[in-house]
């Protein structure tokens, strides 16, 4: 695949660095070199279960309005990231954060605080950091902090919503704003980042390397990516859910300078949920160094 961008008549050093990269995201399982903080899910759901089931019993009792439903979304993400080009290793990082969304809607089905006004798109959640090793502690903390934010921004926004004398004439004639679903009880969690890290980096390196007999390239890199995702939803209908997966990718470009003055991408991707179900390192290659032949 290519496309053209207009280029300036200098390119920095810096900025050919930036022009190829090569990513490959990792799914499960080769050598276990890539460290996973031991957490325990079932801690993690058993706090959010209580602290939901604490401050949606509260609000409703003594909160005016009351919220008619609750729920909290935790999203855990772990990133391993090695980045090279022309056979010189740039970036080499792991990564690991977990953040909760919180819903809370007041009103009725038929009409909350997330119905829509004059067409302006609103957000009441913001993602919040989450301790990585379950301290009950600091996620209570964050939970506490977090339902009293959202729980002031929704009570505001019904208020409004409900003095607008247009939006009160058309309730009767629109869609609910939201539509209770039986709960739903599940857990599949993707397996622990499991390769060997630093194969990996010597396949980046040695890929990378390919572009330095293409003397009319401006840029090239390689990027590895193996990363992680879990999802935990509870909410007040009783549903409590993880779900995730794991990902490897790989991804070539270069860049070239065109007839026409213009500067030339090409880029290659290669996807797996294992890394065993990657072509083989000679397929690869061959990728690479058609992405560098353009």
């Amino acid at each position: 695949m290519r496309y053209k961008l207009r280029r300036a008549k200098f390119v920095s050093f810096a900025r050919a660095e930036l022009l190829l990269s090569i990513s490959a995201v990792v799914l499960a399982g080769s050598v276990c070199l890539l460290a996973t903080p031991s957490t325990n899910s079932d801690t993690l759901v058993a706090v959010l279960k209580d602290e939901l089931n604490r401050e949606f019993t509260a609000l409703k009792t003594k909160a005016d309005p009351p919220p008619y439903y609750m729920a909290y979304e935790v999203f855990d993400q772990q990133t391993h990231s090695v980045s090279a080009t022309l056979g010189a290793l740039l970036q080499d990082t792991d990564n690991h954060g977990r953040g909760v969304d919180t819903t809370i809607r007041i009103g009725s089905p038929a009409f909350d605080n997330y119905h829509p006004y004059k067409g302006l798109p609103f957000r009441f959640t913001s993602f919040s950091s989450l301790s990585l090793d379950d301290d009950p502690n600091q996620i209570r903390r964050t939970l506490w902090a977090e339902t009293d934010r959202v729980y002031r921004q929704a009570s505001r926004r019904l208020l409004q919503l409900k003095t607008d004398q247009q939006l009160i004439a058309q309730e009767k004639t629109q869609d609910p704003d939201f539509s209770a679903e039986p709960p739903q009880i599940a857990v599949i969690v993707p397996p622990a980042l499991d390769f060997d890290a630093d194969r990996w980096t010597k396949k980046v390196r040695r890929w990378s390397a390919e572009f330095r007999e293409h003397n009319k390239i401006l840029g090239s890199g390689v990027n590895f990516v193996a990363r992680r995702e879990l999802r935990t939803l509870v909410n007040t209908e009783g549903t409590a859910v993880q779900d995730g997966s794991d990902l490897f990718r790989i991804e070539v470009n270069g860049v070239a300078l065109a007839p026409d003055g213009m500067d030339l991408r090409t880029f290659d991707t290669i996807e797996a949920a294992d890394p065993a179900h990657f072509p083989d390192d000679a397929h690869i290659l061959a990728r690479v160094r058609n992405v560098a032949a353009k």
